[in-house]
């Protein structure tokens, strides 16, 4: 019979450990530009975490003033939040400018000594009279609209509340969002970079456009599908070979995936907590791009920051000005903050034209453990890419192969951890490239047991509870694990918690179905019992499928009338009583 050793013990329900995970007294920090990116960024996550007993911040970098008084904007946001569940005392506001990429208005990101003025007039920090901006809060004065002010706040605040894990919004196409990835990397290198730091959060990022607010609209499916891979056909600002997705760490199969709860999963949009939460940013009319931002899973891209570059000597054999650059958490900066396409350049460590050595050399004041080395490079034209040698000490060189393009990793895992007090790395070949990181980590991975998930796929498909023909024979059933676990092992029921299959050993990991049973219970176990996720699969006839998308299809007509045809009457209702008005 069915294992029982689950929070969750109702054998018909579909369910997830992550969703009962205990974090109290853990600390989540979300940094985002406008107001609606805290939605577009980490969805229901921020509900997960509340319910588990985490205290959720989040830091908005612009009072989002471009069309819309920042005053609306900011209450809008609160409003949006509290129904998350945060309360407003977790909320923060920098009060920088809204601006969009060739506005005509210089960017903030341009600031180096004269403030700009935004489009609405401002050219210095301001909130609401009841939500100030952060400088006003914390020294009773206004911060010119200048880029150190605000990299200057976002290092204050990060570090004032030294959050467990921080969220921010990626390099996205809007001018907005990219200057708050940089300066939230710059900031963090300062911090990573600080004599005897200590202080190491998890750090993910993640796109607000691409994978959510103009991702692929697919909601109302008969099976939530998971967030779609950014492609030409359906998503609305890709960018073909130019795009992020591909290139530095946003590899696909790298991203970091979490599970999104049963109330957002809601096709009654009144009762879904998402599409409650957008309808708060009336102004934005957000709830409009709903379908695109609700997907099975929500999607980020890991940064490390126990990387003990961070706490090396560093040498090199020229350019040692740009020394620094090597550990300073910036992957690449901008080319042209405004430009529409991904316009960026590298940023770290290019050698001299007539370096011949071409080597960097870091120094630890006291034994270091290695198990994971991770080097990237990138170049800005073509030709070939160096070949990355590395030596532990000064008389034995290992070549470890040609670094890949894109600005991606080279990794070398080690057999077993090595006790190193010094590290070169010497690149052979290859011309006008620039070292964009060195990784140097003691740990295959960084990550906390309390934030770690385990989830069954469908095909590719978080899956939860999940709907088949009835002709269909059989599904691939994999298991995604974060970080990578080997001792989960995929056993499948029948309804009545009987075994039908253990996938542990099953190289083909496919659910294989039984005529007379459509309907099916999948968990994801340990070899204690210990049950991590549950996933029910229920087979459809021709009635039963086609009542579904019935049921769908009419939800799908109502959200459609409530963002569409109803604004449209309201709209039409008022012009008759202005023109029955004006003929009185």
């Amino acid at each position: 019979m069915v294992s029982v050793f689950f929070l969750h013990c109702d054998f018909k329900k579909e369910d997830n450990i992550f969703f009962h995970t205990d974090m109290k007294e853990k600390k989540i920090l979300l940094i985002v530009p406008h107001q609606d990116d805290e939605i577009n960024i980490l969805g229901d996550l921020t509900f997960t975490f509340r319910k588990n007993g985490a205290d959720v911040f989040v830091v908005f970098v612009t009072n989002g003033d471009y069309f819309i008084p920042g005053t609306i904007r900011i209450h809008e946001a609160v409003n949006s939040l509290a129904v998350l569940g945060v309360p407003a005392e977790n909320v923060f506001f920098l009060g920088y400018p809204d601006a969009f990429n060739k506005s005509g208005v210089s960017h903030l990101y341009n600031a180096f000594d004269e403030p700009v003025v935004s489009r609405s007039g401002f050219n210095h920090t301001y909130g609401s009279d009841d939500f100030p901006d952060y400088a006003f809060y914390i020294t009773g004065e206004h911060n010119d609209y200048i880029r150190c002010n605000l990299c200057d706040d976002l290092k204050k605040i990060i570090l004032d509340i030294k959050a467990d894990v921080i969220f921010c919004t990626d390099y996205d196409y809007h001018a907005d969002h990219r200057m708050t990835s940089l300066c939230f990397e710059h900031v963090m290198g300062e911090i990573l970079s600080r004599n005897k730091n200590h202080y190491k959060p998890i750090v993910f990022k993640s796109f607000a456009y691409c994978t959510a607010y103009y991702a692929v609209k697919d909601f109302f499916l008969l099976n939530l599908p998971e967030t779609q891979l950014p492609n030409k056909n359906h998503t609305l600002s890709y960018f073909d070979e130019d795009d992020m997705i591909g290139h530095f760490i946003y590899d696909w199969d790298k991203r970091v995936r979490f599970p999104i709860r049963n109330i957002t999963r809601n096709n009654m949009i009144f009762n879904n907590l998402i599409y409650r939460a957008l309808s708060c940013h009336k102004s934005q009319r957000a709830a409009l791009n709903f379908e695109r931002i609700v997907s099975s899973d929500k999607v980020f891209w890991q940064r490390r920051t126990d990387n003990l570059v961070y706490s090396a000597n560093i040498d090199a054999s020229s350019n040692k000005k740009d020394l620094y650059k090597i550990c300073d958490f910036l992957l690449y900066d901008a080319n042209d903050i405004n430009a529409m396409n991904p316009s960026i350049c590298a940023d770290g460590w290019k050698p001299d034209d007539d370096d011949r050595v071409r080597r960097l050399c870091f120094y630890w004041d006291e034994p270091k453990l290695i198990k994971v080395l991770q080097v990237a490079v990138y170049k800005n034209d073509e030709g070939e890419f160096p070949i990355l040698l590395y030596s532990l000490n000064e008389n034995t060189w290992i070549e470890l192969g040609a670094l890949p393009d894109k600005g991606k990793y080279l990794t070398f895992i080690f057999n077993d951890k090595v006790s190193v007090e010094q590290l070169e790395l010497q690149f052979v070949g290859g011309k006008n490239f620039t070292v964009s990181d060195v990784g140097v980590y003691t740990n295959d991975h960084q990550c906390i047991e309390w934030l770690s998930v385990v989830k069954i796929l469908l095909y590719d498909n978080f899956a939860y509870r999940y709907y088949l023909d009835k002709k269909q024979t059989e599904i691939p059933v994999r298991l995604y694990t974060f970080p990578k676990r080997e001792d989960i092992q995929i056993v499948i029921y029948d309804e009545e918690g009987r075994i039908l299959h253990n996938l542990y050993d099953d190289f083909e990991k496919k659910c294989k179905f039984i005529d007379n049973v459509n309907k099916y219970v999948v968990q994801a176990e340990d070899k204690n019992g210990k049950i991590y996720d549950r996933v029910l699969i229920e087979r459809l006839g021709d009635i039963g499928g086609a009542y579904r998308r019935v049921i769908l299809s009419y939800y799908e007509r109502i959200f459609s009338f409530i963002q569409y045809t109803w604004p449209e009457i309201k709209h039409l209702i008022k012009k008759c009583v202005f023109m029955n008005k004006f003929r009185k």
